[in-house]
């Protein structure tokens, strides 16, 4: 971000920029509970059911793709057991029929007292397409 900031540009900015056409959902996770708490854009991502309770870990897991399943959570289990930063893509699904790229990033976060935590941001990846054109010069 030192280049943004030497242009003029915030951090806000850059998050608002960001976020004008793909929410950000936050989400972290006790590292001595195993509870994961997300915000609602997580719960709606995929397409669960809102609360400030811990998110359901089974209704989650039935919402990505199961060949990116095992994926995800070796990388999760890995970022709970030792400090450090991901990011992971993987397929997911909000309505159980179309599955779409969703990526998350985590790091972890120590806490005065206990294990600490992972904080993360996850978000869709927006649809890529490339199309190639070419023409022939005359010579």
């Amino acid at each position: 971000m030192d280049g943004a900031k030497m242009i003029g540009l915030t951090d806000r900015d850059i998050v608002e920029m960001f976020t004008l056409f793909s929410p950000l959902a936050y989400w972290r996770v006790d590292l001595d509970t195993g509870h994961v708490y997300g915000c609602e854009d997580f719960s709606r991502l995929f397409g669960l059911p809102h609360s400030d309770r811990p998110i359901d870990m089974i209704a989650l897991a039935s919402r990505i793709h199961p060949q990116d399943l095992v994926s995800v959570m070796e990388i999760f289990e890995a970022a709970s057991t030792r400090p450090m930063s991901y990011q992971d893509v993987f397929q997911a699904t909000a309505d159980g029929r179309t599955y779409r790229y969703i990526c998350a990033m985590g790091r972890f976060r120590a806490k005065p007292e206990g294990s600490g935590e992972i904080v993360g941001m996850t978000y869709e990846v927006p649809p890529h397409r490339y199309t190639h054109k070419a023409r022939a010069e005359d010579v």
